[in-house]
């Protein structure tokens, strides 16, 4: 049985629609992501689960059990929901100790002492903050105030865990340890897990599966290896991994990259740049849109096969190079672990893979 279902949740303010017909189902012990820009509507359906809304339509269970359903007159309240949430900023009572924080949900449920003691004892354990129980909020480390954030939300055992963007104010090498962390956590106990990012990588390494939005609506729903391997649309495949887009035509059973002849793109004749016919070709070029991913090139500096470019500048990424490479009037990200091009090389470009839309 799904731990969540959404059935075609709709939330409005006002005439603003922040969410649109989303449906969801979330399996129990499943890491689930809702990846999206700003304002996409991840949070608001966030939300929505927790209880902090109702919806404007449709219906939300949780363990099989209806939690809103404004046609059937249910909405339970957040404290009855058997969910925990860590905020973004963490909210912590800055005037309790750890061991206080921690202990709150258990203390407002009237549960006794001497289980509180032991409860408190075993999470923070789990998040690795035992001998932290006396100090206070701001005698701690932004990741150190992350594992007491995250000890609280689980204390009551939540059959699930919302996650509100919570790695956004850490610094890039301690996100990436509380990435880990969250995964060990994630696996040890088995709880369900609703995560909202806007950071791809975050999404990409901890989820099981990844609800891409925007505008409020669902694009794709798929493993990380879907999204980036094979996404539905153009706007997936620019938020999920960086991504190339250039124009192709197809002329009897062949397949063209094409560019505009002239820089200002005004009334532009195409001009055709590349066959695509060794490259792997995944999709039909309804829109006459294609896409390849930076690692998705073959570069080189003299074969015979592949489109002319110059090499107009470069990143050094540690274990790889970025090459921003001029093909007529486009210009590629190639990504390899080839670091001896410099700038202004001439280079041969072809297609491993290309998608199209």
């Amino acid at each position: 049985m799904a731990d969540v279902q959404f059935n075609k949740i709709t939330k409005r303010f006002g005439d603003i629609t922040a969410v649109s017909d989303f449906s969801l189902s979330i399996e129990e012990g499943e890491f689930i992501t809702l990846l999206g820009p700003s304002g996409c509507g991840k949070t608001t359906t966030l939300r929505l689960l927790a209880g902090f809304y109702p919806p404007s339509s449709g219906s939300i269970k949780i363990g099989g059990e209806p939690a809103s359903d404004l046609e059937r007159n249910v909405f339970l309240p957040p404290g009855r929901r058997r969910l925990g949430m860590v905020f973004q900023d963490y909210a912590l009572w800055p005037h309790m100790t750890v061991s206080d924080n921690v202990r709150y949900p258990l203390k407002i449920a009237g549960r006794p002492r001497t289980e509180q003691n032991a409860k408190v004892d075993e999470i923070l354990a789990i998040v690795e903050m035992s001998g932290c129980e006396q100090r206070f909020p701001h005698e701690l480390s932004g990741g150190q105030q992350q594992r007491i954030a995250l000890a609280r939300a689980l204390i009551s055992d939540p059959r699930v865990l919302l996650l509100d963007e919570p790695l956004s104010n850490l610094d890039a090498s301690l996100r990436e340890n509380m990435r880990v962390e969250i995964k060990n956590i994630h696996r040890r106990l088995g709880v369900s897990i609703l995560l909202v990012t806007h950071d791809q990588a975050e999404a990409m390494s901890m989820s099981d599966r990844i609800v891409v939005m925007d505008h409020g609506c669902i694009h794709q729903i798929g493993t990380p290896e879907e999204l980036y391997d094979s996404p539905v649309d153009e706007f997936v495949a620019s938020f999920v991994g960086k991504a190339n887009f250039f124009k192709v035509r197809q002329v009897g059973t062949m397949l063209y990259l094409c560019g505009d002849s002239r820089s200002d793109g005004a009334f532009a004749d195409e001009e055709f740049l590349q066959p695509l016919e060794s490259a792997h070709i995944q999709g039909s070029p309804v829109r006459g849109l294609g896409c390849a991913k930076p690692t998705d090139f073959q570069i080189s500096r003299d074969a015979p096969t592949g489109a002319h470019g110059i090499i107009e500048s470069s990143l050094f990424i540690g274990d790889s190079v970025v090459y921003y490479v001029r093909v007529g009037s486009i210009q590629f990200q190639v990504k390899t672990e080839d670091r001896s091009f410099e700038i202004g090389t001439d280079v041969s470009v072809s297609f491993k893979k290309v998608i199209l839309f």
